[in-house]
């Protein structure tokens, strides 16, 4: 499957890992699949590993309805959860960036990086979170 999901309530972290080329019809009904299961919570953090990922298909416009959706579900949303994207290409990185910019969401904080260990130092989390985890 292209875009997994691990959600850890220990944690409070929704890992999301994106692998090869993603059709944006494929994007965007992952996304929608994670916001309607029930383990969602809105007020996780999230850890989005892009690294193995090829964003050259991805539209503007499926960012930008990403964004849409994204927003109107933190609406009301009293907590400040974080999003950490790790990413290993310029492509990704920008791509990530245009996303975030698309986005009018002050409910949380949106960084992208390059480095895994850093992410994973943002958001508090340990080095080995993504060894041996369960995905759906």
């Amino acid at each position: 499957m292209p875009i997994t999901y691990t959600i850890r309530p220990d944690l409070k972290t929704i890992i999301i890992t994106h692998t090869g080329v993603i059709p944006d019809d494929e994007f965007l009904q992952a996304y929608a699949d994670l916001y309607n299961n029930e383990a969602f919570d809105i007020s996780f953090n999230r850890l989005i590993d892009i690294r193995k990922a090829d964003s050259s298909p991805r539209s503007s416009d499926a960012l930008s309805k990403l964004a849409s959706s994204s927003e109107q579900r933190h609406e009301g949303v009293q907590s400040r959860p974080k999003t950490a994207v790790i990413t290993s290409s310029d492509l990704s990185f920008g791509m990530a960036r245009m996303y975030n910019a698309l986005s009018s969401n002050a409910s949380r904080d949106f960084t992208v990086f390059k480095s895994l260990e850093e992410g994973l130092s943002w958001l508090g989390l340990p080095a080995d979170i993504l060894s041996g985890q369960t995905e759906k």
